[in-house]
This record gives C-alpha cells, structure tokens and sequence, in this order.
C-alpha cells in the first residue's frame, strides 16, 4: 500500500548533480564507442585492400618466375646482380 504525500519527494541536490554526471560519462562512452567501432570498420577496409594487392604482386612474382624459369631454367638469381647460379639437386 503506498502513502500518499502532500509534498513532493525530491533528491538531494547532490544526489541529482551526481546522477546527471553519470549519465554524461555514459553519453561520452557510448560515443567513444562508437567513433572506435567506425576506425575499426575503417582499418578492416584497409586491411582489405592491402590484402587483395599483396595478393595481387604475389601472383605478379609468380608469373615472373614462371617466364624466367621458362627462359633460363631451375636456377638461383642473385637478387643485387642478377646471374644465375645453377641449383644443385
């Protein structure tokens, strides 16, 4: 049964100033949040795109070797001057 007053309860001053602070801090979080979940969103798409041209230069390597190996044969290159040194099976 509740109790039916003349007056209205309220809050101390405190208490209220207190409540609207903590409601702030969740506003300031919750939009926090949200600017992270947009940065991860946006480095997801980063990370998308330099996937796909690693891929893309992997397979451009690939080719490469593919037509040197077809012009040259099975052979070690020597990456700062270029000659090939037979590989030894």
């Amino acid at each position: 049964m509740s109790i039916i007053q003349d007056k209205p309860v309220k809050i101390t001053d405190e208490e209220l100033q207190e409540l609207k602070q903590l409601q702030q801090n969740k506003q300031d979080l919750i939009f926090a949040l949200g600017e992270l979940e947009y940065e991860k969103l946006r480095l997801d798409t980063q990370k998308q795109i330099l996937e796909a041209q690693f891929s893309k230069v992997a397979q451009m390597e690939f080719e490469l070797s593919q037509r040197i190996s077809e012009k040259y044969g099975d052979n070690k290159i020597d990456l700062k001057t270029g000659n090939l040194e037979s590989i030894i099976a």
